[in-house]
């Protein structure tokens, strides 16, 4: 928008897939753009695009929550202000776990903890020059995030989609798992991708921001971008929409 591109956006929910009657279906909506930007996140990106390559019909459905208005993040957080927007048991258990914490990540030997509730808390190194909060020398990561490589068989559904969208100028980004981004960097995906596909190779550019000591890539606690990443990306899928 930004660039005064004319810009509409879909939840891949809305969508449900890219199936063979994609492009009648899409003329039939009224889309009159050039570019179709494909968005997808790494640890969903496998089963994603397998479910839509069997897909034969689209059958669109709003998503009242994808839909739904999302309100600014905070830009200011005092850590020395209580919240009492939880339960009693929550806070609990937090304080429990946080005991534990301290204990484990205080050994001079500690790597990481798998906290048995779906994510592992890691050590990184230079996190102090990465994170900003205040235990800034681990992260959160999520405990299901794949360390292997993502298959070639991606990249073959990325083509066959490629086929349904033809007519169209369409982009490839795949987003890295924070965990890829910071802990298996070096992962051959996204040059796979480049070779054989017009996609974006977002793992290069959210290492060259981290390598360069950029604080809160992804914040310490959430797996998604910060606000600064999400507008570096969109600077890079324009720079990429001009080739």
């Amino acid at each position: 928008m930004r660039h005064g591109l004319r810009v509409h956006t879909e939840h891949w929910a809305n969508i449900r897939g890219i199936c063979e009657d994609f492009t009648p279906w899409l003329n039939s909506t009224g889309f009159k753009g050039k570019y179709i930007v494909l968005e997808a996140v790494e640890r969903n990106v496998a089963s994603g695009l397998a479910q839509y390559v069997r897909c034969n019909k689209m059958d669109f459905h709003h998503s009242v929550e994808a839909d739904m208005p999302k309100g600014p993040p905070p830009t200011v957080i005092d850590r020395k202000k209580p919240d009492y927007s939880g339960k009693i048991s929550i806070g609990l258990e937090t304080r429990l776990n946080q005991f534990r914490y301290e204990r484990l990540s205080a050994q001079p030997d500690f790597k990481s903890w798998d906290t048995g509730r779906g994510c592992i808390v890691a050590r990184i190194v230079n996190g102090c020059d990465l994170f900003s909060h205040a235990r800034c020398a681990d992260a959160l990561f999520l405990a299901s995030d794949n360390a292997e490589d993502l298959s070639q068989n991606v990249v073959n559904d990325m083509q066959t989609l490629d086929t349904r969208m033809a007519g169209f100028k369409t982009l490839w980004v795949v987003v890295p798992n924070k965990t890829t981004a910071y802990l298996h960097p070096d992962k051959h995906f996204w040059d796979e991708a480049k070779s054989r596909v017009h996609s974006l190779n977002l793992l290069r550019i959210v290492r060259q921001a981290i390598e360069a000591k950029t604080v809160d890539v992804y914040p310490a606690n959430n797996q998604h971008f910060s606000t600064a990443t999400y507008l570096a990306m969109g600077r890079a899928i324009y720079q990429e929409m001009q080739h």
